[in-house]
């Protein structure tokens, strides 16, 4: 999985990792990479509400 490979996830505690792996919390990653890539990611970071941890991980993925 892409979100795995990433070096914030490889960042987190064991907790915060645990909940990343949920297929929930995995759709709002992949939703944001996928706004972040169609409005830029500092426009997207503006108007978020995914945790910060979190958006480290759209972060590396959006600007792959």
């Amino acid at each position: 999985m892409i979100i795995e490979n990433t070096q914030a996830f490889k960042a987190l505690d064991n907790i915060s990792s645990i909940i990343v792996k949920k297929l929930d919390s995995r759709k709002r990653i992949m939703q944001g990479v996928v706004i972040a890539k169609t409005i830029g990611y500092d426009k997207w970071n503006k108007i978020t509400n995914l945790p910060k941890h979190w958006r480290a991980i759209v972060k590396e993925l959006a600007t792959v």
